[in-house]
C-alpha cells in the first residue's frame, strides 16, 4: 500500500488532487475541500461555467485548473483515493462539458492529404576509398547510395 501511495503521488507530480489530504500516511478526503468539489460539480451541472461554478463553490482557481478537476477520474475513487463524486454526477458533467465544447469549437476544414512517393529501391555504387575515421567512411559509403531509376 505504501509503495502504491508513493507511486501515485509521484505520478501526480507530487501534488495532491484538490479535495484530498494526507493523514497518518493515508490519503483521505478533506472535509471542506471535498464538499467544495461536490458543490463545483453540482453548480456546473446546474448550468454555470467552469470559472463561475468554481468561484461559487469556493474553489477560486484558473479555468484550466477547474477543467482538470472536472475531468479527473480520481474523484470517482481508486484503491488509494476515496470517492468524492458519484459516478452519475461525474459522467453527467463529462457529457455536459462535451456538449458545451461542441458549440465553442470552430469547424475545421479538412486539409487535402499530400501524397508523397517514397522510394523503396536503391543502388549503391562501388566503395573505392577507405578512411581511418569510421564516421568519414560511413559518410562516404552513404554518399554512394542513389535512388534506382
Amino acid at each position: 500500500m505504501r509503495v502504491d501511495f508513493e507511486r501515485e503521488v509521484t505520478r501526480m507530480n507530487n501534488t495532491m488532487p484538490y479535495g484530498y489530504t494526507i493523514k497518518n500516511g493515508a490519503i483521505i478526503a478533506d472535509e471542506l475541500r471535498s464538499n467544495q468539489v461536490q458543490d463545483f460539480f453540482r453548480l456546473y451541472l446546474d448550468g454555470l461555467g467552469l470559472k463561475e461554478a468554481g468561484k461559487q463553490s469556493g474553489i477560486n482557481k484558473q479555468h484550466s485548473v477547474m477543467k482538470h478537476i472536472l475531468m479527473n477520474e480520481i474523484y470517482l475513487g481508486t484503491e488509494i483515493y476515496p470517492q468524492i463524486i458519484d459516478d452519475d454526477a461525474f459522467h453527467q458533467a463529462h457529457l455536459e462539458q462535451e456538449k458545451r465544447g461542441k458549440h465553442l469549437r470552430k469547424p475545421q476544414k479538412a486539409k487535402p492529404v499530400e501524397r508523397k512517393e517514397i522510394p523503396i529501391q536503391f543502388e549503391m555504387g562501388a566503395v573505392i576509398e577507405t578512411y581511418s575515421d569510421p564516421f568519414k567512411q560511413a559518410q562516404y559509403a552513404y554518399s554512394k547510395i542513389k535512388e534506382a531509376k
